[in-house]
């Protein structure tokens, strides 16, 4: 779409707005669709369609306008009670809303918009005039919902009154039993159980009965000083519910947010790396000092003014870190949409479960996240769970159900997708990786039921006796396991054949300052970051340990029933082992599905540490040369320069 001549922060507002307007549609046509039928759904949709077409007009997006204009009418009729939701008319919304989205993106790339509308406009018209048709008919013979009415009630209680909680619900109980109360105010009756809601109670009540049968129903209370009943017309209560929810949200966003360019909060977190680098250097300088002058008063003095150094820069670090922090939410919501239009594809019926939507990671890792839990997602959809008629044969429930969690661990984000499909046959799998070659009949006889698992993760592979638009060409989860290991994670795999799969994720919160083991193989250190380390174990001589044997040319180590490949530090980066030791130390690491140990000779300290990037010095003919499987550098506080080993790129590149 030509944008020029429009003003820069006018269009950059528009597409703010409209980005989260679109978002919020499709959020709570879902629930619609999950049959969480309520008022507030249908007016947020219709306030954001409203606020699409009125923003598109002034910009002059014309054929945004139109459409948003189109799907106004469609909603004002639902919204108004005359037109019923149903299948047709809800792929119709979710049709426009990916129309609009799509002349969203076209907008964003500011290229020309071909987004077709006539046919989506034609529906939505075809539609509008069956229910026109629909209505006529039924006004030559009205039932008796139609001659209802919405009823504003306001209760004062005396000022004496007792058990005023009580007798709320009490009156809440009677109108409940000749018509429906849409709204209270209080809307919450906890607060009416606290009886802190002042002595009047406010309803909007709906039924077909006279005013007069409304007032002896009320008056059945005591303790009622006065009772009021106005009928309310079709405009006003639709005026009267949109003007309070515009009000509400007004405020909500007003004390909630405010925009900041995200190149600002990285500017600040370089200079708290910064900061952090020269508090370590402070620190060594300041137990150099204590040892030459431990009696020294300005010394002592020193050491409390860096001891309270070390407390704000916690807190600093971690106020700056929280900026750059964004709620999975961010993404999980794009999926409920995704799994609908899957499940009507596949002809099952499943229900997404979205829970820990509100915890936090990195903005760095959230967008990255997209790729592997879509594929996991359709995964589950279309080789996990079975078959309505299948799953009944089966004795399960009809409706298959996807479970999408995260909760916080420590520095890591743990994000689980379970179903409760058929599970992961391992006999089926050890055929399809004999069939296309990827192992031997021999290596597969020494792997656990466990490692054959972790097969679906291998580039080609895949299960599926046909190739669908969906999945069945042996790409998707290799993608996952590519996308988590430059992440920095792990994933695990729990399955039960028969009764369903679940995909353990564990993430780093955040990849800009990390924790780190720092260890030392002669001259060098290294950086090894804790959120890919298991376990350390202590061993007195690494070369005679009865644990430890060869495979080949590899080592192999037997850990908690696992037989895991060892990798030793200084042969790896060929290091000279100048001075041997009897005594060793195994880092156990793990990186997305795969686990190894590290054989290091000092372990130094743990400790925080900033990573910089070493992108324009390594390479040929370059400072640092051709350095490989180091992902950066940290200045530690004396000055040492630690080389921080990426986890991943050893795991890609160590011949097992």
């Amino acid at each position: 779409m030509n944008t020029d001549g429009l003003d820069v922060e006018d269009l950059c507002l528009f597409l703010e707005e409209t980005k989260e307007q679109i978002e919020k549609m499709e959020e709570e046509l879902l629930k619609l669709e999950n049959g969480q039928e309520d008022e507030e759904s249908i007016h947020c949709i219709f306030r954001m369609v409203h606020s699409i077409k009125g923003s598109s007009a002034i910009m002059g997006f014309e054929k945004m306008t139109s459409l948003s204009h189109a799907l106004e009418n469609l909603l004002a009729k639902i919204r108004e009670k005359e037109m019923h939701i149903d299948l047709s008319v809800m792929n119709i919304s979710f049709y426009a809303v990916d129309l609009l989205r799509e002349m969203y993106t076209n907008i964003c790339e500011g290229t020309e918009c071909n987004t077709y509308i006539d046919d989506i406009l034609e529906q939505i018209n075809h539609t509008l005039r069956q229910d026109k048709s629909h209505k006529n008919a039924k006004e030559e013979h009205p039932s008796a919902k139609e001659v209802s009415s919405t009823h504003k009630i306001e209760i004062v209680f005396d000022e004496d009154v007792e058990m005023k909680c009580i007798k709320a619900f009490q009156i809440n109980e009677i109108l409940s039993q000749i018509g429906t109360i849409s709204k209270t105010t209080p809307a919450d009756f906890i607060q009416v159980s606290d009886e802190n809601f002042g002595d009047t109670l406010v309803m909007l009540f709906y039924t077909e009965e006279e005013d007069e049968k409304i007032y002896k129903q009320i008056h059945s209370i005591s303790q009622l000083k006065s009772v009021s009943i106005k009928k309310l017309q079709r405009d006003t209560l639709d005026k009267m519910n949109e003007g309070e929810k515009i009000q509400e949200n007004y405020i909500s966003k007003e004390k909630s947010t405010i925009r900041v360019d995200i190149n600002k909060i990285d500017k600040i977190l370089n200079l708290v790396g910064e900061f952090i680098t020269d508090k370590e250097n402070l620190n060594q300088i300041s137990l150099h000092l204590k040892k030459v002058y431990k009696n020294d008063v300005q010394i002592h003095k020193l050491l409390n003014t860096l001891s309270h150094i070390n407390l704000i820069g916690t807190q600093l670090q971690d106020i700056v870190m929280s900026t750059r922090m964004l709620p999975l939410e961010n993404i999980f919501k794009r999926f409920p949409r995704m799994v609908r239009d899957l499940s009507l594809k596949c002809n099952k019926e499943i229900d997404l479960i979205i829970e820990g939507s509100e915890t936090e990671i990195d903005r760095g890792i959230i967008e990255e996240l997209v790729d592997p839990i879509t594929h996991l997602l359709r995964n589950a959809i279309d080789h996990g769970i079975e078959e309505k008629h299948e799953r009944i044969q089966k004795g399960k429930k009809p409706i298959g159900n996807l479970k999408l969690s995260a909760k916080s661990e420590e520095r890591h984000v743990v994000i689980t997708l379970s179903d409760d499909g058929c599970g992961l046959d391992v006999n089926k799998i050890k055929r399809k990786v004999l069939e296309k070659g990827i192992a031997t009949e021999d290596k597969l006889n020494n792997l656990s039921d466990k490692d054959i698992l972790y097969y679906i993760f291998e580039p080609g592979f895949s299960t599926a006796t046909k190739v669908s638009d969906i999945s069945g060409r042996g790409v998707g989860l290799d993608v996952v396991k590519s996308n988590i290991r430059q992440l920095h994670g792990m994933i695990d795999i729990q399955t039960d054949k028969g009764k369903g799969t679940s995909f353990i994720i564990k993430l780093p919160l955040t990849l800009a300052i990390s924790q780190a083991l720092i260890i030392k193989e002669q001259e060098y250190t290294f950086a090894l970051p804790v959120y890919n380390i298991i376990e350390i174990l202590r061993i007195k001589n690494s070369y005679t340990d009865k644990r430890i044997h060869k495979v080949g040319e590899i080592e192999i180590f037997h850990w908690r029933e696992e037989a895991i490949p060892l990798i030793r530090v200084e042969q790896y980066f060929k290091i000279d082992n100048l001075l041997p030791t009897n005594k060793a130390s195994i880092i156990i690491v793990a990186v997305a599905e795969r686990k190894f140990g590290f054989v290091v000779n000092k372990i130094v300290k743990e400790q925080q540490i900033v990573i910089k990037s070493i992108g324009d010095f390594v390479g040929q003919n370059k400072l640092l040369g051709n350095l490989e499987d180091i992902s950066g550098v940290s200045i530690l506080g004396d000055g040492t320069l630690a080389y921080i080993m990426d986890i991943s790129s050893v795991s890609r590149n160590f011949n097992q």
